[in-house]
């Protein structure tokens, strides 16, 4: 009996010594290595609105940490005050790099979404595994939502096109963010140029944190997230969401559509199908058949190789000239306003065309593959057609603005003036049958 009782109580105390042990290791903080790799980093925002309401608003965050933690984020209208909490999931991926037998391994890439959110409300968030209790939360960023749709909701929307990495991308955003009115951003392809060496998607993620963050980046795919040195669209895929899902799309991130206030946006990829008959082409039918002008009375369409192009550089390319054919008269049929394209490295605004005329009942073309890419800019051009208005090689980004139903504009600036600059300006406004005027208008300071 006395042996029995004392194995009894050795057991007790040996117990007692674990939880013991184990207390005190979970009270170990974590050390300066594994804050390192459990730090989010490359968090990025974009829209993922409830299109079946005008009011109910949405919003996808994403960041990356190196190793696994949970995906976990606290939100609220007042900065340090979080009142909700929401999580998510998180994946990797792995990638050969372009030429070497290197295979790139992602670090966890976290997506968590947000539903039910209120229309042009700012809203401060941190997210990381430290909310959780066992992980690094971030610094404090916000955002504001899109406004309530409708044809008078005021609209503005930052245009960006090829940015790279190098200080001329970096000025580009630091323009762009001069502008507080320039909350969101459509962006016509050509992201990171990380070209196949696939770490260069993490440090564009890091130069880009501090406006991705705050600044919901809606982007087409580029010939650079395609077909360019293998990048096949897997990092474009895997580290950004658009909302192809909500929109009826079936093929990921490469075409999708979504409403922001009195504007329609639809994201075609030029380097896919596009012909007749193909799932692309059946869905911008489906997409444009549903647009109802009374709620959104401005269309615009964003996709990478452009269909009007005067300058050397990329002129009549497959992808553009086979893709216009196919497509542009659907545009045309549809009276879609603008549509804006990258891949040329320099700037050029069209009149209102169709079909290679000048036409009040066609499209405004918009080129701005000129956000500050590492391969320079296109400074060559042909003579100017017609159907041209406005071109220059520099860089920079464009603002669009729709003041109601019936009137917008558009600006281009250039980063060659450290402060805020207007380079080309026009106003647009259309008619119940949404046929177009564009009228230029220019200041002294205007250059």
């Amino acid at each position: 009996g006395k042996k029995s009782d004392c194995g009894t109580a050795m057991k007790f105390i040996f117990a007692l010594a674990l939880l013991g042990a184990a207390a005190l290791v979970c009270a170990l903080p974590i050390t300066s290595v594994e804050a390192s790799s459990l730090t989010p980093e490359q968090v990025r925002i974009s829209l993922a609105d409830d299109f079946k309401s005008t009011t109910a608003k949405g919003m996808a965050v994403m960041w990356v940490t190196e190793k696994s933690a949970a995906s976990v984020m606290r939100y609220g209208t007042k900065s340090g005050h979080y009142v909700a909490e929401a999580k998510g999931s998180s994946s990797q991926y792995t990638h050969p790099n372009y030429h070497t037998t290197e295979i790139y391994q992602s670090g966890h890439i976290h997506t968590v979404v947000l539903t039910g959110l209120k229309p042009s409300t700012v809203y401060y968030y941190q997210v990381g595994a430290g909310l959780d209790g066992n992980g690094v939360t971030s610094q404090e960023f916000s955002f504001k939502t899109t406004p309530v749709v409708g044809p008078d909701q005021p609209l503005v929307v930052a245009v960006i096109g090829d940015l790279g990495q190098t200080k001329h991308s970096r000025s580009t955003i630091d323009h762009v963010l001069s502008d507080p009115t320039m909350e969101h951003v459509l962006f016509a392809g050509d992201l990171s140029y990380a070209d196949g060496y696939n770490p260069r998607w993490d440090t564009w993620g890091r130069m880009m944190e501090d406006f991705t963050a705050s600044h919901a980046i809606m982007s087409c795919p580029g010939n650079h997230e395609s077909t360019y040195r293998h990048e096949n669209f897997v990092a474009f895929q895997n580290r950004f969401r658009m909302p192809y899902k909500e929109s009826g799309g079936t093929e990921g991130n490469k075409f999708f559509s979504f409403n922001i206030g009195p504007l329609h946006v639809i994201s075609l990829n030029s380097y896919g199908d596009f012909s007749k008959g193909s799932t692309q082409y059946k869905w911008l039918v489906n997409d444009l058949k549903s647009i109802d002008r009374q709620v959104t009375p401005w269309v615009a369409v964003q996709l990478h190789a452009p269909w009007y192009n005067s300058d050397k550089a990329h002129h009549n390319e497959r992808e553009e000239y086979e893709m216009r054919a196919s497509m542009e008269p659907l545009m045309h049929e549809y009276r879609v306003n603008i549509l804006f394209a990258g891949h040329v490295h320099s700037y050029e605004r069209t009149h209102p065309c169709y079909n290679n005329q000048t036409d009040s009942s066609g499209t405004v073309n918009i080129v701005i593959g000129c956000g500050g890419n590492y391969e320079g800019l296109a400074t060559h051009f042909y003579e100017q057609p017609s159907w041209s208005a406005f071109r220059q090689a520099s860089f920079g980004h464009g603002r669009f603005e729709v003041f109601n139903r019936t009137h917008a504009a558009w600006t281009w600036h250039k980063n060659d003036y450290s402060e805020y600059h207007v380079s080309d300006s026009v106003t647009i406004s259309q008619d119940h049958h949404h046929n177009m005027v564009v009228e230029e208008w220019k200041a002294g300071w205007m250059l």
